[in-house]
């Protein structure tokens, strides 16, 4: 029983991650190909260093640039480098942020917004990767070490969203309790404390998306989208009919129901299955053809 409960639990969330999952393949693909043609193109005889050089020459035509001047010369970038990496332990804790904070995302908002937000968040945090050399173009950049752009303005995005519209909402970390606007402060202030000389730009990054994540919320907050006022959504079980409802109400019914299964599945890991009620049994049942 304990395994079923444990594949049901698992297949839920391959299938509520679906997308953002396979957008974190593309990823690993596109990264893994640079890395495949840097080590085919690799001299046994030389060090680790020029390894990593070769994957670096390979990669800077498509990563985030360092100046205004030199994103004017590969605007593709743009596009580019949300899916190239050099590091790949950098790329393992991207992936493993971004499907984090669409976990907690998708709690309240329809993937449509998903998207949009992860759009929005990676091109204000490309902009703010140079911003610091467009704003004092006299400093000095020699230093600064080619940290990857990749998913993590996305990552910084989605949670500040959340963290905006719903700053109220409680996580459970270990055994405190804190407010999404609490763990957001707390990101901040770890992130100006990393700031250094040499990372300056990539920090930068992770405050632009962290400023469109702010914007995105407030903007639902607010609710100035056109798309947020006007857009219905349906939800239902098997034949009934479908009624049109709003996002709010949507994604509300929507927690509700997981907080419901969620409540369900612990009971039938600790009493079994025989000890759920009809109705319980039904809900599941229900659920389960979603």
């Amino acid at each position: 029983m304990q395994t079923h409960i444990t594949k049901h639990m698992f297949n839920h969330f391959i299938r509520r991650h679906k997308m953002v999952l396979r957008l974190i393949l593309s990823v690993f693909v596109v990264s893994l190909t640079f890395w495949t043609i840097a080590f085919i193109n690799y001299d046994f005889d030389d060090s680790i260093e020029s390894f990593t050089n070769i994957i670096y020459g390979y990669v800077s035509l498509f990563s985030a640039p360092i100046t205004a001047a030199s994103f004017l010369e590969k605007p593709w970038s743009m596009v580019t480098s949300f899916f190239v990496y050099k590091s790949f332990i950098q790329l393992i804790f991207d992936s493993i942020l971004i499907i984090a904070t669409s976990s907690i995302f998708l709690r309240f908002f329809s993937s449509r917004y998903l998207w949009e937000c992860i759009i929005a968040s990676h091109i204000v945090g490309f902009f703010f990767y140079f911003l610091p050399v467009l704003l004092l173009p006299k400093l000095d950049v020699s230093m600064v070490e080619a940290i990857d752009l990749g998913v993590i303005a996305a990552a910084y995005g989605l949670f500040f969203t959340v963290a905006t519209a719903k700053s109220n909402f409680i996580l459970p970390i270990f055994k405190y309790q804190v407010s999404l606007k609490t763990v957001a402060l707390i990101f901040l202030g770890f992130n100006l404390l990393m700031m250094n000389k040499m990372n300056f730009l990539s920090i930068s990054s992770h405050f632009g998306g962290a400023f469109a994540g702010f914007c995105f919320g407030y903007a639902i907050l607010k609710k100035w989208f056109p798309l947020i006022n006007k857009q219905k959504m349906s939800f239902g079980y098997g034949t009934a009919p479908k009624r049109p409802v709003s996002d709010e109400a949507f994604n509300t019914k929507r927690v509700e129901d997981e907080n419901k299964i969620n409540g369900i599945l612990e009971k039938i890991s600790k009493s079994g299955y025989d000890y759920l009620s009809d109705e319980e049994k039904e809900f599941l049942f229900k659920y389960k053809r979603k």
